[in-house]
């Protein structure tokens, strides 16, 4: 009986060695990864310089979706910079390109983010600085129809007095004004003619914003035997006309027109036709 257990007992040993062993590889259980759609990206045009009141342009057209070269994309312009008290403006603020101005000297800085149609906002926003710069080149003239005659140009600046330190004139041909010891935003009288070429002119490389008022003096007939004589006076600005009027018929030696005055912020001219006399308005009285 034991031997028979015995043989029984190896038979199932061997039975278990002989058993198929399981594969133990790990089953695939890797997930194909989804793409995850990108922000677009927010373009704008360079910086730029404008002066005040201009009409300037920014644009946001090369703005694009890295998805979709075709996307719609959707705009949004903003002034996020701006010196205190101003009020530039844009025109629309939603449309690929805007238009700017703005009323203030100084640093602005306009930002656009885009929108793709997944919804999804340019991460960061693009920006476009723009610098207002002053007006520059005031010029100032006067020419007359009568050779042999002397007409004097007269240019005062706010709150100047005739014939004071406020007046640019042959008398004080290159006052220092604004900055001290600036010569750009000071006066000359680059041209003082005595009637041979019937022409005076003054310059301002750089004027400070404020009102100029121009008078023009009928100094003296000379040897010409003319019962009158015509100015005419004309302004630039920037290189561009801005005015020129012709003046009234001065009569007599002494006798002052007031041109007109020019606000240099604005850059517009009002001109008048007044004339009075040299001596009313605090000048010398030369036929003393």
């Amino acid at each position: 009986m034991r031997f028979i257990l015995l043989i029984s007992l190896l038979g199932c040993t061997e039975y278990e060695l002989k058993a198929p062993v399981e594969n133990n590889i790990p089953p695939d259980t890797s997930v194909e990864e989804e793409e995850v759609p990108l922000a677009p990206v927010a373009v704008t045009n360079s910086s730029q310089s404008m002066k005040r009141y201009e009409l300037v342009s920014v644009s946001g057209e090369e703005s694009y979706d890295p998805d979709n070269e075709n996307a719609q994309l959707t705009y949004q312009w903003a002034i996020t910079e701006s010196p205190e008290g101003s009020l530039p403006s844009l025109d629309t603020y939603d449309t690929p390109t805007a238009f700017f101005t703005a009323d203030m000297i100084g640093r602005y800085v306009l930002t656009l983010t885009v929108t793709d149609e997944d919804g999804l906002v340019s991460e960061n926003p693009a920006a476009t600085m723009i610098e207002v710069t002053p007006y520059e080149n005031l010029i100032v003239e006067v020419t007359w129809d009568t050779v042999g005659t002397d007409l004097d140009l007269h240019l005062l600046r706010e709150n100047g007095t005739y014939y004071g330190e406020g007046d640019c004139f042959f008398g004080n041909p290159s006052p220092d004004w604004g900055e001290i010891g600036n010569i750009l935003d000071n006066p000359v009288l680059a041209i003082d003619d005595l009637g041979t070429e019937a022409r005076e002119r003054i310059e301002i490389k750089r004027p400070v914003e404020q009102d100029y008022a121009f008078y023009v003096l009928y100094y003296s007939a000379m040897s010409s035997e003319a019962a009158w004589v015509y100015p005419t006076l004309t302004v630039w600005g920037e290189g561009q006309e801005i005015a020129s009027i012709e003046g009234p018929r001065l009569l007599t030696e002494g006798s002052v027109w007031i041109g007109g005055v020019l606000d240099w912020e604005t850059m517009t001219f009002t001109e008048s036709t007044t004339v009075t006399d040299n001596v009313s308005l605090g000048g010398p009285n030369y036929n003393q």
